[in-house]
């Protein structure tokens, strides 16, 4: 979008829009900041933006009120820039939990009340008084409130003589029916009083999130407002103002007070207000309900981005060990441990590494014996007695005590077949070896596994 108006403000974007026009983000051109810039059909029948940009102009000085660039007409529009500001007090409330919490409503109010009083001292009164019209600043000043739209704005005393505009009934409302004063629903006109209520009842709409009289069923908009009106002259302040302190039942009832042309007490709200904020406890830091969720939101991404950070550098640190060769770890073979029967078995095994344990296998050492015996007849058990050495020497001359087990051999020196004896086991020396055994050496592979 490169339209540029006044040869100085240059269209960014589309931010809002009503049957006034079209409100733009625009840069400025001369002063290099952004501003935002309406635009209005100089055909428009009743057009606004004139008389608003003039509100503006004698405005000018508060600090609650946007200040004016430029107003002009060019091509078909009417054209004004002015500060560019942030959202309504209408927007923060739908996008948080739609109430305002009483410490945000009186750091509210009490901006509100002096930017109202400001308004009137300029000698206008401003009859569309709704969160919609009064909005948050940027940067700096974001914690300050301002108050916009002043198309529905009237001059009631005169700048000179101050004298105050009649009393005048059966008028057409001029405003918003939700927040508007009892009197200005009834057809009366409106004076500074009529403000002041209804900046009452936005605080209780804040706070509480509905009003009593908010979601009648009517035919016409006639009998809307006359619905509204009767429900909100019948609501008592007490139930209105139920759950909340006592001072918006008193504020209520001093603004009821006030005649036609009275001058509203502007110092006494604001003290009263500002004595409740203090015996709350509250610390006036200029942090709101919004504000808080801001950080929230913005620790939330933060802790998001860090975690996307940390599965970014591990997806980089697979990639770069894929691209590497991969070498499968070499896993060193067990040694076959031969189980053990008996100490004389023990030793006819050869010792590949004597410092290692010997452990039997749980499962296919079991099913190597079973196998064994079952090759075997009987099976021998020898058992050694008085040994020194720990390995048999059947060559040599130290006699040797050998006991046989059940079931025993009997000594065959006529080379007969063999007797089993199952006589009580005797002890035989060597010498007394039967001959068929002889100088036998054993063989590892009949030893009992």
């Amino acid at each position: 979008m490169d339209k540029i108006f006044a040869q100085r403000f240059k269209l960014i974007r589309k931010i809002g829009a009503g049957s006034f026009g079209q409100i733009y983000i625009c840069d400025d051109l001369q002063n290099h900041t952004k501003v935002a810039l309406k635009l209005e059909s100089s055909k428009n029948q009743s057009p606004q933006l004139p008389y608003e940009a003039k509100l503006y102009g004698v405005l000018e000085g508060c600090s609650s009120v946007p200040r004016l660039y430029y107003y002009g007409s060019e091509g078909h529009y009417n054209v004004m820039a002015i500060d560019l500001l942030e959202k309504s007090l209408e927007d923060h409330l739908n996008d948080g939990k739609n109430k305002f919490s009483l410490k945000t409503t009186l750091m509210l109010a009490d901006q509100m009340i002096s930017a109202v009083e400001f308004i009137h001292n300029k000698n206008y009164i401003h009859r569309d008084i709704k969160p919609d019209n009064f909005v948050m600043g940027t940067g700096k000043n974001s914690n300050k409130v301002y108050v916009i739209d002043f198309g529905l704005s009237k001059r009631y005393r005169d700048q000179f003589t101050h004298q105050h505009i009649p009393w005048i009934d059966g008028k057409s409302l001029t405003g918003t029916a939700r927040y508007a004063s009892v009197n200005a629903l009834r057809g009366v006109e409106q004076s500074r009083r009529d403000d002041m209520e209804a900046l009452g009842y936005v605080w209780i709409y804040l706070m509480r999130g509905s009003l009593p009289w908010m979601g009648l069923k009517a035919k016409d908009q006639r009998q809307k407002y006359e619905k509204i009106c009767d429900v909100k002259a019948r609501t008592p302040i007490e139930e209105l103002c139920r759950g909340f302190p006592e001072e918006f039942v008193t504020y209520f009832k001093e603004i009821k007070k006030l005649h036609f042309t009275d001058t509203p007490n502007y110092a006494l709200y604001k003290q009263m207000f500002r004595s409740l904020f203090l015996r709350m406890g509250f610390t006036y830091d200029g942090v709101y309900d919004w504000t808080i969720q801001k950080e929230r939101l913005s620790s939330s991404k933060s802790s998001n981005s860090s975690f996307k950070l940390l599965m970014q550098e591990t997806r980089n640190t697979l990639i770069k060990n894929e691209s590497q060769p991969f070498y499968p770890p070499v896993q060193r073979q067990k040694e076959l441990q031969v189980p053990y029967i008996s100490k004389m078995n023990q030793d006819l095994v050869p010792d590949r590494n004597p410092s290692a344990r010997r452990i039997p296998k749980k499962s296919s050492d079991k099913e190597e014996v079973r196998r064994v015996e079952a090759t075997m007849l009987r099976p021998i058990t020898v058992r050694k007695q008085n040994i020194q050495d720990t390995t048999l020497n059947y060559n040599s001359r130290v006699e040797t005590q050998v006991r046989l087990e059940n079931p025993q051999i009997e000594a065959n020196p006529t080379n007969k077949p063999e007797k089993l004896y199952y006589g009580p086991p005797r002890v035989l020396r060597r010498t007394q070896l039967p001959r068929w055994m002889g100088d036998f050496t054993p063989n590892v592979s009949r030893v009992r596994l």
